[in-house]
């Protein structure tokens, strides 16, 4: 249970606020297609944004993690398709990857290669993950909505903001994870090259 608290960062608990926003906005624009906001109690209104938007951020957070990606989104993504595709269309040049390892490799000269790399993709990968969320998040506004209610479902109309919204921060996280996928397979390529013996490798007239 202690190790269950501890990952609760003040990291975390910002970017499940951040996604969870989302999720009060599209509760609110399905509802009256205007944002549920008591003009008269400012303090008391932040205060139930603030704990919807970091309940439904947790919540759908967890469930984007053990569900949604584990069954959707990943299997796709790392199938051996994509990966190929992604020799060809990485969406991150090689001389930005090399940028971005020569910069991550002289931050701390001390610490082991690989391991120092590793921490640095973690915060891509949550970053990733919170553009996952708020789409989500988008979607479950709106569904818990049509569900509280309990009206039948043609009374709804899609809208379009909701819509586009949602399709935006899906996109956001493909883009973002598949370049980061790239990169760490850019990165076991050079891990593959270096373990050859010398004398295996190919010199300059191909020989």
């Amino acid at each position: 249970m202690e190790s269950i608290w501890k990952s609760f960062s003040l990291g975390f608990l910002l970017r499940s606020i951040f996604a969870g926003v989302f999720f009060f906005i599209s509760f609110s624009l399905t509802e009256k297609n205007n944002l549920l906001f008591n003009s008269d109690d400012v303090q008391g209104s932040m205060v139930i944004i603030l704990t919807v938007s970091l309940f439904a951020g947790v919540i759908v957070y967890g469930l984007h993690r053990a569900l949604l990606y584990a069954l959707l989104i990943e299997p796709v993504l790392n199938s051996e398709g994509c990966e190929r595709i992604r020799k060809y269309s990485p969406l991150i040049s090689q001389r930005t990857m090399d940028s971005l390892l020569s910069v991550w490799d002289m931050e701390d000269e001390k610490s082991e290669k690989n391991s120092l790399r590793s921490k640095k993709m973690i915060p891509w990968g949550d970053y990733t993950h919170l553009h996952y969320t708020a789409c989500w998040s988008v979607i479950a506004g709106a569904i818990a909505y049509i569900c509280m209610d309990g009206s039948h479902f043609e009374r709804y109309k899609i809208n379009p903001t909701l819509c586009w919204l949602s399709l935006i921060f899906f996109t956001a996280g493909v883009v973002s994870d598949w370049r980061l996928k790239s990169l760490r397979e850019y990165i076991e390529g050079q891990k593959s090259v270096s373990s050859i013996p010398e004398q295996n490798v190919p010199n300059s007239t191909g020989e």
